[in-house]
């Protein structure tokens, strides 16, 4: 791993929602914690923590292998977390995890501080209280003793921690796309593709052509009520698309003028900070494409196409 990303927030600040919304989105390593406490029902082995006792963290300190460990004492007796060396940080991918402020530094001592990239969730302390109130209110018994302790100890916790980059999650999807845009993280193809099926379905294609763009085929519509794919003298043009503007070519619509024969390849961008924009002009039905030339390649230019929905046909005319 070339770089760490580690969640840091205060109690009731959402980071682990926001984590994971962050794994299912992008191309990041999520990184297991160790842990003794007794597995729990629905919980993986290897994906939830790694169950270990003991002694097997006290191995992997003796090694040399142990990053950071926390014991905490619970009503069923003493549970340890720890972060370890292991193989899961040997790729070439970036990882991601959430930790508490001492455990962030034992990171940095670990892995060196280029290494490691701090992103920070914040919300208002009154907010967080009334939060950690209102989820011990749905327990069977609440424990508001342990919610005012942990907002007392997070004051002490991060009092010290100054991280440069800070998101304030009021809302949390608009949190988690600010987070990605921000700090670059990559993208899952799947999530691209998602956000690319949908605005088919918004468009109104057919079932069959959101289908098969799923699975990898991308359709070709024209105003003569014919539907296609994608010939493979298109991949080229399509590639050079993609690469040029950094997006993705979802649907093609072709047309014709007395002089020349256009395709317009719709796009989606892989920056997720320019979905809001985009997703605004979707709703007009003005999609953004690359408009590309047959005969004359020097008209071939970006802009966006207005998509009227017709029965059975897609109309288009430029904008």
């Amino acid at each position: 791993m070339d770089k760490i990303y580690v969640i840091l927030g205060k109690s009731a600040s959402g980071k682990d929602t926001i984590y994971q919304k962050i794994v299912s989105m992008c191309d990041l390593v999520p990184i297991v914690y160790y842990t003794t406490r007794p597995i729990r029902n629905g919980e993986v082995d290897g994906k939830d923590y790694f169950y270990v006792t003991e002694k097997e963290i006290e191995a992997a300190e003796k090694s040399g292998k142990l990053i950071e460990k926390r014991t905490y004492n619970t009503v069923k007796g003493l549970w340890t977390y720890a972060t370890i060396s292991d193989g899961q940080f040997e790729t070439q991918r970036d990882g991601i995890i959430v930790l508490p402020p001492k455990a962030y530094y034992s990171f940095i001592e670990y892995f060196g501080k280029d290494k490691i990239v701090p992103i920070f969730v914040h919300v208002p302390d009154g907010i967080r209280l009334r939060r950690s109130i209102e989820r011990d209110e749905k327990q069977d018994t609440p424990n508001y003793e342990e919610t005012c302790r942990r907002f007392l100890s997070d004051a002490q916790d991060f009092k010290d921690l100054v991280v440069e980059k800070q998101f304030v999650n009021d809302k949390v999807d608009k949190c988690v796309s600010e987070i990605i845009s921000t700090m670059k993280l990559p993208l899952r193809k799947q999530t691209i593709i998602d956000e690319a099926a949908n605005r088919l379905k918004e468009f109104g294609f057919f079932d069959s052509v959101v289908d098969n763009y799923k699975n990898g085929i991308i359709g070709v519509s024209d105003v003569e009520q014919r539907g296609r794919t994608i010939s493979n003298d298109m991949l080229p043009i399509i590639e050079q698309i993609e690469k040029g503007y950094n997006c993705n070519v979802y649907h093609v619509v072709y047309t014709k003028t007395e002089k020349d024969f256009l395709y317009h390849f719709i796009t989606v961008s892989n920056d997720i900070s320019q979905w809001e924009e985009e997703r605004s002009i979707s709703k007009c039905f003005r999609p953004l494409v690359y408009s590309y030339s047959v005969i004359n390649k020097t008209l071939s230019e970006p802009h966006s196409i207005r998509v009227h929905k017709d029965v059975a046909r897609v109309l288009v005319q430029k904008v």
